[in-house]
């Protein structure tokens, strides 16, 4: 498997990622602390966080956190929100 695979792999299945794309992902506060912990320990990578607050998951791609949003169209109702 490739590296980016498997790293994706672990955000939504061990880490609950509920949006991952080639090299990002959304999640809740404590699970991206976990998240970016494993990244480091596992893979020798560094992370940053580009956004933080409450947010809205509309489509893949197309979200609202903090005050950090997406120029996508979005949906009436977000399909996800913290």
């Amino acid at each position: 498997m490739h590296s980016i695979h498997a790293i994706a792999g672990a955000a939504v299945a061990d880490f609950g990622a509920a949006m991952w794309l080639t090299d990002a992902g959304i999640f809740r506060p404590a699970q991206a602390a976990a998240f970016r912990g494993w990244l480091r320990e596992t893979w020798a990578l560094g992370s940053r966080i580009k956004a933080s607050g409450a947010g809205y998951l509309y489509a893949v791609g197309d979200y609202r956190i903090g005050r950090v949003r997406t120029r996508g169209p979005h949906l009436e109702q977000p399909a996800l929100s913290t």
